[in-house]
C-alpha cells in the first residue's frame, strides 16, 4: 500500500465518504438489487439488475480504496514548505 500525503481535512473527508458509502450507499444498492430480482427473475436479461450490480462493484472498489487510504495516512505537515499561495518562493 502506498501511503499518500494528506491533510487532516482531507482525512476527515475520506472518512465521511467511507461512512456514507458503507452506511447509506451500500444498503441502497442491496435494496435495488433485491427489487430488480423480485421484478424479473431472469437475471441475464434484467438490465436493472445488471446496472445495480455494476454500481455495487464500483461502490465496493471505492470502499476498499478509502479503507486503504484512511488506515495510516501520512501526515502532510511540512515545516519548511514555502508559505506563498503557489508554493513557490517569491523571486
Amino acid at each position: 500500500m502506498t501511503r499518500l500525503p494528506m491533510t487532516a481535512a482531507g482525512h476527515v473527508a475520506l472518512e465521511d465518504e467511507l461512512r456514507h458509502r458503507t452506511r447509506i450507499a451500500r444498503p441502497r444498492l442491496v435494496q435495488r438489487i433485491q427489487h430488480a430480482i423480485s421484478d424479473d427473475a431472469n437475471l441475464v436479461e434484467n438490465s436493472e439488475y445488471q446496472a445495480a450490480l455494476a454500481e455495487q462493484e464500483v461502490n465496493e472498489n471505492r470502499i476498499a480504496d478509502l479503507e486503504d487510504n484512511s488506515r495510516a495516512p501520512k501526515s502532510s505537515t511540512y515545516p519548511n514548505f514555502p508559505a506563498t499561495r503557489s508554493g513557490l518562493a517569491p523571486p
